[in-house]
């Protein structure tokens, strides 16, 4: 990776955690730590496991179950984690290493998670798109965001084929055989992804990760919605979908570092004043919200990693 990203992305995430606790009124954090609603943080929790369990069995779908639901839902666990506290989406690395070990090829392994996560930005901009018809009447700019997401389908229905088209072209014009070292290595590489990608295309693999892919997102804005009750803000569920997809949008780009603090509260506070909160509660609020999924996943990797150690000394 070029290091003078990761340097930039420091910056940047160094930035928001400056600007953050500059804006953060401690106090009232206190406050709505003490006044916090556990019935829904608990009802948070329940549904972030009931959607790793739906991830785990998309993956496994994707793998033809070449992976145990069990063990998918482990390495879920654990990648979740990586992906908390990794810029650049670098958690993803570590769904590759542990599928690796089941001597599943990189190409399969590969493309059962480009195939997941096209299917999740898919899924996340349809849910964004109700989203914002149903809070047309109470949401700034509103039509503008509806441009910005048809065009990111847009863009997502073009980006697919010609995917596939680029790979067309570098497997007829390139002849992998007599191509030495490194070059052949990663043409070799690339074609196997390309081939296991089109083998995904089957009608009913693409229905089933697809109705599993929109679950997998309204039970995550579910958790959104149950976050924002915890800590007394009492949002439908359009409302919820809304200000939740800020920190979803932000988690996929390489300034989210150091867990995501800084960025996750600037974001998802941006979502809430737009709903007509107080700088000060959406603040407040997103900062609670932030530490809450913090120990969502902690609490889980901690299952996964004690699990996978386990069953390697089983072995």
């Amino acid at each position: 990776m070029n290091i003078s990203r990761i340097i930039f992305s420091v910056f940047l995430a160094g930035l928001f955690i400056f600007l953050l606790f500059r804006q953060v009124d401690f106090a009232n954090v206190r406050e709505l730590g003490r006044n916090l609603n556990w019935t829904y943080s608990v009802l948070a929790f329940l549904a972030y496991f009931g959607l790793n369990v739906l991830r785990a069995i998309r993956f496994e779908l994707l793998l033809n179950r070449a992976v145990k639901l069990r063990a998918m839902l482990n390495i879920i666990f654990v990648q979740n984690f990586f992906n908390v506290i990794l810029p650049f989406r670098l958690g993803e690395l570590s769904y590759i290493h542990f599928i690796r070990s089941y001597n599943i090829s990189f190409g399969k392994n590969m493309a059962s998670l480009i195939g997941a996560r096209f299917l999740d930005l898919l899924s996340i901009v349809i849910i964004f798109l109700f989203s914002l018809f149903s809070l047309i009447q109470t949401v700034s700019y509103s039509i503008t965001l509806i441009i910005v997401s048809l065009v990111l389908i847009l863009i997502l229905f073009i980006v697919l084929p010609l995917f596939f088209w680029l790979f067309g072209i570098i497997e007829h014009r390139l002849t992998v055989k007599n191509s030495d070292g490194a070059l052949g290595f990663i043409l070799r590489k690339v074609i196997e992804v390309r081939t296991s990608l089109i083998s995904l295309n089957h009608q009913r693999l693409l229905i089933n990760a697809g109705v599993l892919s929109l679950a997998i997102w309204l039970m995550t804005f579910l958790v959104g919605m149950f976050l924002f009750r915890s800590v007394l803000i009492n949002f439908g569920f359009w409302e919820a979908v809304f200000a939740y997809a800020f920190p979803v949008v932000a988690s996929f780009t390489p300034f989210h570092f150091f867990a995501g603090f800084g960025s996750y509260e600037s974001v998802t506070s941006l979502g809430l004043i737009i709903l007509g909160l107080n700088n000060n509660v959406a603040i407040s609020s997103s900062l609670m919200l932030h530490l809450q999924e913090l120990v969502f996943v902690v609490i889980l990797a901690m299952v996964g990693f004690w699990q996978m150690t386990r069953s390697r000394h089983e072995k």
